[in-house]
């Protein structure tokens, strides 16, 4: 995942794909040794219970795991947000006129219009 930070968006799709191969290559050599360890020393007759119960834990694991991802998401993206809009301001000279086309400028009504988001 390190290599994934290291990407930009010019780069070539074979440096993306290359990428996930590796990803999904190591995940699958986990996995398997993984099972074989946590289910080799349980009785044949609960083998199927810890299996299930393996399951289980993965399944919640992923959603917990998710659900963080989700939420760190969304607090970074309204922290980016407020900080792209604190220089947002009529008085700023580079929301006006000469740079700011006229139907999106700051200083007329139509332009604040234009500055809610719909």
């Amino acid at each position: 995942m390190w290599a994934d930070e290291l990407l930009l968006v010019a780069d070539e799709h074979g440096a993306v794909v290359i990428s996930g191969l590796l990803q999904g290559f190591g995940l699958g050599s986990t996995q398997v040794p993984l099972n074989i360890i946590a289910l080799s020393t349980l009785p044949r007759h609960i083998m199927t219970q810890g299996t299930a119960l393996r399951q289980l834990m993965r399944n919640l694991g992923g959603s917990i795991g998710i659900s963080i991802l989700v939420a760190t998401l969304a607090q970074n993206t309204q922290v980016v947000h407020s900080r792209l809009v604190e220089g947002l301001r009529p008085d700023n000279p580079l929301a006006q006129a000469p740079y700011l086309p006229a139907p999106f400028s700051l200083s007329t009504p139509g332009g604040w219009r234009h500055s809610i988001p719909k």
